[in-house]
């Protein structure tokens, strides 16, 4: 019997077989952890220059042979600590099948912590490039005054509650020394919904809809008659020079950029890229002079008295332009010595010539809105009209006020009694409500006068008879 050492001296028990517990330590785990090998940088760099010649190699479709190199050369490396797995055959139709073989073999090393490198065959469909944008290139040009030179001009339509946008942008490139380009941007307003549509119909053209139902047919009837053409195809009565004319326009037409239409958007370059400043800068000003009717010297105009004088020149409904918030830079302002400034009662500016200024020289839609009220500037034209029609009418009403008191005072004029040009006795309307006096009647019935009756009817009220009972009491 084996002794057993205790705290107070040897014990005659036997000893007892424990089970031994699972330790849950991390120091002290059950399941053994692989040695790490060390790899030094110089070692780890080849690795991974090799993956990436050989990735290359495939993405390129390169010849078999350098591929079988570049494999032979990672396998080498990948041999002493990585376990290497090659892709399929299709990769490299040029490689011979011992390569495919000896490569498609895994070999393991226990020492190596490191993963498989496992190179992946080319995607067949090509990614997508990232579709080009301008602000890749470009970014809004700055003055001196930090001006961002990216404004937005409106047009209001009151009719449709919606309105019409321009972006005019100035944009620098990020590179120097900088180049220039001048960008616009249309933004239509929004649709009319068929009731307003409907209600928008002019009532000209439903005064007379079976004469114009008459015309069209007389047109589609013409359309259909086939034109009489000669042996060499063309129209008779033509010459061979019409012809040629007419084939011209119909070739230039096809390679000419249609006219912009003003219910879509629209976006274009006004002034191309790699630009200088001198030319994006006038294609600027330019464009806004066109949306608005003003030059860029004249955008702070107070009250828009040159913009109301233009546009109603015109008869066009323009842009209008709001200045930055009270705080916020506002630009530069050359407008100090009197330059590019008109008046209000003209279009003529000064150094307009100088500056080139052509009208629409850049085509752009819906430049040319025909003023009407439902527009700001011509709502605001129409009150101005409304509002000195009734001043001219006050001044001809005080003018002969104080001429008949002048003619009175001379004795000219007799003085006229009230309700001088009424009729005295009854006429289609009845009686008169006033006497030559000014003092109201009251209306007598007919017949009042026949019964007794006066102007107080004293004759149209009759006391009623009592009955002998009454009579009695």
């Amino acid at each position: 019997m084996a002794r057993e050492l205790t705290g107070s001296g040897t014990s005659k028990i036997a000893a007892v077989t424990r089970k031994p517990k699972k330790s849950t330590s991390v120091f002290f785990t059950a399941s053994p952890i692989p040695a790490t090998r060390f790899m030094s940088a110089t070692e780890d760099l080849e690795r991974r220059r090799a993956e990436r010649e050989t990735a290359q190699a495939v993405e390129t479709g390169g010849s078999g042979c350098q591929a079988q190199v570049q494999l032979e050369a990672l396998i080498e490396i990948e041999d002493e600590c990585v376990s290497q797995t090659t892709p399929s055959s299709s990769s490299f139709p040029s490689t011979s099948g011992a390569l495919s073989t000896s490569a498609s073999r895994k070999t393991k090393s226990p020492l190596s912590p490191f993963k498989t490198a496992v190179v992946k065959p080319a995607p067949t469909a090509e990614l997508q490039a990232k579709t080009p944008h301008f602000k890749d290139l470009y970014h809004y040009y700055l003055d001196t005054t930090g001006f961002e030179y990216k404004i937005v001009l409106a047009r209001s339509d009151f009719s449709t509650n919606s309105f019409a946008r321009y972006h005019i942008g100035l944009l620098e490139s990020h590179t120097k020394p900088p180049t220039y380009c001048t960008v616009v941007q249309y933004t239509p307003p929004a649709k009319r919904s068929p009731e307003s549509s409907l209600s928008a119909i002019p009532r000209v053209g439903l005064r007379n809809p079976l004469l114009r139902f008459l015309n069209h047919s007389e047109d589609a009837i013409a359309q259909r008659q086939p034109a009489n053409k000669n042996g060499n195809g063309h129209v008779k009565g033509q010459t061979a020079q019409d012809a040629q004319d007419s084939e011209a326009t119909r070739l230039r037409s096809l390679i000419t950029k249609p006219a912009p239409v003003s219910e879509t958007p629209y976006k274009a370059l006004i002034c191309p890229m790699n630009s200088d400043y001198t030319s994006a800068w006038r294609a600027f000003r330019h464009a806004f002079r066109d949306l608005t009717l003003l030059t860029w010297e004249e955008r702070f105009d107070a009250n828009r008295t040159f913009q109301k004088a233009r546009a109603k020149v015109l008869d066009i409904e323009p842009f209008l332009y709001s200045k930055p918030t009270k705080g916020l830079p506002m630009g530069l302002l050359p407008q100090e010595n009197g330059h590019l400034q008109g008046s209000a009662h003209g279009l003529e500016v000064r150094g307009e010539v100088d500056d080139g200024y052509v009208r629409n020289a850049f085509n752009l839609p819906s430049i040319s809105h025909p003023l009407g009220e439902n527009g700001a500037i011509g709502s605001a034209l129409l009150r101005d009209e409304q509002e000195r029609k009734k001043i001219e009418e006050q001044k001809i009403r005080e003018a002969e006020e104080l001429e008949e008191r002048e003619r009175r005072k001379r004795g000219e004029v007799k003085v006229k009694r009230p309700n001088y040009n009424a009729p005295m006795f009854n006429c289609a309307t009845g009686r008169p409500s006033t006497d030559a006096y000014g003092q109201y009647t009251r209306n007598i019935p007919v017949g009042a006068a026949r019964l007794g009756g006066g102007t107080n009817y004293a004759g149209l009220i009759r006391k009623s008879r009592p009955w002998p009972r009454e009579r009695d009491e």
